[in-house]
């Protein structure tokens, strides 16, 4: 029944305890403060492995300890960096199954950043396109977020910028054909780079053209739809006063209109119309609301 007991060494860390010089080595309450302030990876889908990692590495290069290596300073840290799901996929790993830092970064992305996903990056990157009321500067952003988190995409420099320009709209495209000189994908990718980051260096200056086309001139809408409600109260009236009781439609000329039209507006948004008028012996009134 040996199989019924216990094997204490299944508890061990998958990862072999890092080789160390030093005398005496003690982790800083100030390290732990620091991989909580960054955040622990805890396998949310809208979590970004290969930023975790780059943190990560940051954190741990801040800390230089005589006969201590980066490398087994952040083997020993790395597990205090995971949380809720993500700890207890790094306790499943087998006792003794991680020798080095770069194998446990391997290990990592691979759980985390699998094929697929790598996919679904690199397809992201080729299908951009630039969103509705976006400007330049705010386009290339993300286009280069999208490249930092899939960093092995394998896209040519040349074809990342022919991607990019692909994607604008028709106008962002004019602005960046003019700045260049002509056309801005005969450019070299070091100069198409720099002319995108100049570009986003003076932000203020490219806001999105087709936001300009899209505003409108306060009033004119206003006065257009007063024009064509009256329009539409007019025809009323003219119609009700041809319906006498007990008798069918008259011509319209035969009787003068008298119409009284109220407008009303409310915030420029809603108009509260009243018509009155005279039809045969009585007068009758009309209360309705009109969204502008």
């Amino acid at each position: 029944m040996d199989y019924a007991i216990p094997d204490f060494e299944q508890l061990n860390s998958g990862i072999v305890r890092p080789h160390m010089t030093a005398l005496h080595f003690e982790l800083k309450p100030i390290m732990f403060h620091m991989l909580q302030t960054n955040g622990q990876f805890a396998r949310m889908p809208s979590e970004d492995p290969h930023s975790h990692l780059k943190s990560f590495m940051e954190i741990t290069d801040a800390f230089l300890i005589p006969g201590v290596s980066n490398d087994a300073l952040r083997l020993t840290l790395f597990p205090f960096s995971l949380r809720d799901r993500a700890k207890s996929w790094f306790n499943s790993l087998a006792p003794g199954s991680v020798p080095s830092w770069s194998n446990m970064a391997g290990i990592f992305l691979r759980k985390y950043f699998p094929p697929t996903r790598n996919a679904k990056s690199i397809n992201e990157i080729c299908m951009f396109k630039q969103m509705d009321d976006e400007a330049i500067p705010d386009a290339w952003e993300r286009f280069k977020e999208l490249l930092r988190k899939c960093p092995h995409h394998g896209i040519p420099y040349c074809i990342q910028l022919e991607t990019f320009y692909n994607g604008l709209n028709p106008m962002a495209k004019q602005m960046l054909d003019a700045t260049s000189g002509g056309a801005f994908t005969a450019n070299t990718y070091n100069d198409g780079y720099e002319i995108l980051e100049k570009i986003s260096a003076n932000h203020g200056h490219w806001d999105d053209p087709r936001a300009q086309t899209q505003k409108r001139t306060t009033g004119i809408h206003d006065v257009d739809t007063y024009t064509a409600l009256t329009a539409q109260l007019t025809s009323i009236a003219t119609m009700l006063k041809n319906i006498t009781p007990g008798q069918g439609a008259q011509p319209a000329a035969t009787t003068p209109i008298l119409a009284v039209l109220s407008v009303q507006c409310v915030c420029y948004l809603v108009s509260t119309t009243t018509l009155t008028m005279p039809v045969g012996n009585n007068t009758r009134t009309f209360l309705g609301t009109v969204h502008v």
